[in-house]
Formats: structure tokens, sequence, C-alpha cells
């Protein structure tokens, strides 16, 4: 039956080869299955091979070639470097400087200040000494003015002195104050009993002031001596008018 079913159609033809044909290529294999290489030939050019992961030995000697080519870093990575060191010993160093001069100029403000006083206090002295200086020089012109009319007087003096001794005469004291005239007895008199109210007034108020005497004695005494002195006055006065004298 079934060769007489089969007569009436034509049979496929013969498989002498897997489909695709194995001139243009057919299905990939299966996972994992060995893979045929690319036909050569056809002047087409054949695929690279495939990448294979670098060893360790090779990581190794691109990273240190790299790292060398790479500048070090400055920035906020944690890491030291001698750029970190060399600013901060540079900024150590000129905060210490700068300290010093500080200081050193503190030191040498305070010594112009004190030197400025002792300039002042010295000027100062200068100008008392100029003064003073001055005031001698002035001083001694005076002086030396006082001097010379001294001289001149001590010459007339002793030109007196010689005088007096060559003429050998000695003189009277109650004779040189004897007045040759009324009037002039009577202006040597008041003159010379005014001085002595004066001085009885003077001794009065030593008394007073040692307490010998009281107020009251006092007053009355001055009062007395004080009257008297003011008449003796006028007297004087009135004689030296009548007598053509200088008041």
């Amino acid at each position: 039956g079934g060769g007489g079913g089969g007569g009436g159609y034509t049979p496929y033809p013969p498989t002498t080869a897997g489909y695709p044909p194995s001139g243009t290529g057919g299905y990939p294999p299966p996972y994992g299955a060995p893979q045929p290489p690319y036909p050569a030939g056809g002047g087409a050019l054949p695929y690279p091979p495939p990448y294979s992961a670098p060893t360790t030995d090779a990581y190794n000697t691109a990273a240190a070639a790299e790292s060398a080519s790479v500048p070090p870093s400055t920035g906020n990575s944690g890491t030291i470097t001698e750029e970190h060191i060399r600013v901060s010993l540079v900024s150590a160093v000129g905060d210490r400087v700068r300290s010093k001069l500080r200081e050193k100029y503190g030191d040498a403000q305070a010594e112009v200040a004190v030197l400025r006083q002792q300039k002042t206090d010295l000027e100062r002295g200068r100008d008392k000494l100029n003064n003073m200086i001055s005031r001698l020089n002035t001083e001694q012109n005076e002086v030396s003015k006082s001097v010379r009319v001294l001289r001149e007087r001590e010459s007339e003096l002793r030109l007196l002195v010689e005088q007096t001794e060559s003429t050998k005469h000695s003189l009277d004291i109650d004779e040189a104050v004897t007045t040759t005239a009324p009037l002039y007895k009577q202006l040597v008199a008041a003159y010379a009993e005014e001085q002595a109210t004066q001085d009885a007034v003077y001794y009065l108020g030593e008394a007073l002031r040692r307490s010998v005497i009281d107020l009251d004695t006092y007053l009355r005494h001055v009062r007395s001596l004080s009257r008297k002195q003011y008449q003796l006055r006028a007297t004087m006065t009135i004689c030296r008018q009548k007598a053509n004298l200088p008041g």
C-alpha cells in the first residue's frame, strides 16, 4: 500500500549534505560546540582573533607607567604630598618670621618713644640752661657796672679822706649838728622828736605781740603818739618852707 501511494508523487532527492549547503554555510553549531574556521579565499579579510584578557604583569606595568606620567594630585584626596609639606613649612616659617618682626618692631617703637621723650627733656633742659645763661650774663653786666661805679665812689672817698687828713682838723659831732639859726634848731629838734616817736610806736607793737601789754594800753599810747607825730611832721614841713629847703 505504501508503495502504491508513493508511486503517485515525485520523491525528495536524496540528502547528501545538511541544509544549507556547506558552500554557503549552515546554522551555527550548538552552544559550546567547537566552531569551524571561516573559509579562506574569495578575497575577504579574516576577522581578528578573539580578545584575550591581559595578564597581571602587563596590568602592573601599565599602571606604573600611568602613575609615573601623571603629576602628584593636590586635591582633597587625603594623601600628604611633598607639595603640602613644603607649603606647610613655608607658612610656618612665614608666621614665625612675622611674629619676630612684630616683636622687633614693637621693641624698636618703644625705644624710639623713650628716645623721643629723652630728646624732649633734653631740649627743655637746654632751653632752661639758655635762659639761665642769658640771665647770668645780664646779672654779670649789672654787677660789672656796679663794680665800676663802686670803684669810682671808692676813689672819691679816698680823695675826701686824704683831704680831711691833710687839714688835720678834728671834727666835733656836736658842732656838726648845732644850728646857727633858731629856725634850723626848731627843725632839727622836731625831726629828732618825730624819729623818737616812731621808735616808741614800733616798740609798743613789739610789746603787744609778745603779750607784755594788752590791746587797750597799746591803742591808748599809740593814739597819743600818733597825734604828737602828726604835729611834729607838720612843724617840720612849715620850717622847711620858711627856710626854703627842699621838701
